[in-house]
């Protein structure tokens, strides 16, 4: 529950849905503001909506508190360590139940911050966040966003494998299990896991730590070409190879009863592609993916937007009055003379660099390129532009790209491939008015990117559908409003 949430409607409604248990928060500044104002002057602070939700006794009784603490410092804050812990108290002594803490990597730092807070008179339970390092980009991004603490030894470590995702994630389950031995160790009992829907790392750590059970590896089959199963390939043992006829039936059946692959003895021949949800999220590349993954648009974490606020936004990349003014912009973030467009927070990609001439001739056309990425074939795993995943594989990319331009334009984009008859180009259109126009089935998708790793079914990050390509196109459209223009 945030601030803006706060009328008595919100408690009697929460009550009346059976929920008992509240994390009471302020809540962000609205995307492309720098500072959060508050909608009523009643209501300024966590605190406030604490006092607020315990202020009668209808509800004081009903409802279990939990309030936020920052180890590491809150970022919006100036106020020093030991005012920010009174502030704390302060919705302790306001009626908070419990706390859970933001997210952090040092453990030394975490406890020496505990036993302050505690030595304060905090003696509510102090739950810690735990969140695994996914990628080596997520990490950065967060540990800036939350202004987290990084240790040197950490860093060093994690910047010598950024190029190696499987490396980067074992890595992330070893330094959380080392992390919660070490709470654990000086009397810490419960931890909160921050999974942002990528619950594989997490169930790693719970597993190392003896906390669940280890599951059965799930290992691919391959299909001999005898019908007699008894038959086996080489050197391997008759439970890693299927007979066709057994692999089309399993499949069919895993389809018709809509079963999830490794979930019982009707799936023993292996992992299914369609219906597989067990390689989902494993390594998130880019903005699009699969919409009915759960960890859908988790690659951009917690966006806000711009990130900067409309002011900032007109300093950066000024206030067109004209359509060249657009172009212009445009082509000199493609020439490395502007580092940033409303819609790239960052340089040019290097992946990108061998198309530039053809994204400048776009442009210059006045077809604003927002993303793109060229055909890739085979590249290694580890290769530092185009790898990701783990090492020993070979990753593959479909030549695509993202671009605003006219209604008219793409009119003559639909009218060109009608008549070329082509079935190498798909595309989706849309507007602000939610018109909408591709060649592709409601259902369709194409996979864009895609790689093949040892032991492993083949991954498929970057999906582009028609969910996920909505999703993106009211998000892109909105950063015009952002700018202000």
């Amino acid at each position: 529950m945030t601030l803006m949430e706060h009328q008595n409607l919100g408690r009697k409604a929460a009550r009346e849905k059976g929920i008992r248990n509240i994390l009471a928060l302020r809540g962000d500044p609205p995307r492309g503001e720098d500072h959060w104002i508050p909608s009523d002057p009643r209501f300024t602070s966590g605190l406030d909506l604490v006092k607020f939700i315990k202020s009668t006794p209808e509800f004081r009784d009903y409802f279990c508190v939990g309030v936020a603490a920052y180890p590491d410092g809150h970022t919006e804050s100036t106020a020093s360590e030991e005012e920010q812990i009174r502030h704390l108290k302060a919705k302790v002594d306001a009626g908070a139940d419990f706390i859970i803490t933001q997210l952090f990597y040092d453990a030394d730092s975490f406890l020496s911050w505990q036993s302050k807070a505690q030595s304060a008179g905090i003696t509510i339970p102090i739950i810690p966040g735990i969140m695994p390092i996914q990628t080596y980009a997520s990490f950065m991004r967060l540990t800036k966003l939350c202004g987290t603490r990084v240790p040197e030894e950490l860093l060093t470590q994690i910047n010598a494998i950024k190029h190696d995702d499987q490396l980067v994630k074992d890595l992330g389950v070893e330094v959380t299990v080392t992390i919660i031995r070490k709470l654990q160790q000086n009397g810490v009992q419960g931890f909160h896991f921050c999974t942002l829907n990528l619950e594989k790392s997490v169930q790693k750590v719970l597993e190392t730590l003896g906390w669940i059970g280890h599951r059965a590896e799930q290992h691919n089959m391959l299909i001999s070409e005898s019908p007699n199963q008894s038959i086996t390939i080489g050197s391997l043992p008759p439970e890693m190879v299927i007979t066709a006829s057994d692999a089309a039936a399993s499949a069919s059946y895993n389809l018709h009863h809509q079963i999830h692959p490794g979930s019982g003895a009707a799936n023993s021949a292996g992992k299914g592609e369609l219906l597989s949800t067990t390689t989902w999220d494993e390594f998130p590349n880019g903005r699009f993916g699969d919409a009915k993954s759960p960890a859908f648009g988790v690659s951009d974490l917690w966006d806000n937007g711009l990130g900067v606020s409309p002011a900032d936004a007109i300093a950066f990349w000024g206030r067109p009055t004209k359509v060249d003014d657009i172009t212009s912009l445009f082509v000199r973030y493609l020439k490395g003379e502007a580092s940033s467009t409303p819609w790239s927070d960052s340089p040019l990609l290097s992946e990108s660099i061998p198309i530039a001439p053809h994204l400048s001739k776009l442009n210059a056309k006045g077809w604003w390129t927002v993303a793109s990425q060229p055909a890739v074939d085979a590249a290694p795993s580890d290769d530092e532009t185009y790898g990701w995943g783990p090492r020993g594989g070979y990753v593959f990319q479909k030549a695509f790209v993202e671009f605003f331009c006219t209604k008219e334009d793409v009119m003559r984009i639909e009218s060109k491939l009608i008549v070329t008859k082509s079935e190498w180009v798909t595309y989706f259109a849309a507007n602000m008015l939610d018109e909408y126009s591709t060649n592709m089935t409601d259902e369709g998708s194409n996979a864009v990117t895609w790689g093949v790793f040892p032991g492993k079914e083949i991954s498929s990050p970057t999906i582009i559908e028609r969910d996920s390509f909505l999703a993106w196109k009211d998000e892109a459209f909105g950063y015009w409003t952002q700018w202000g223009l």
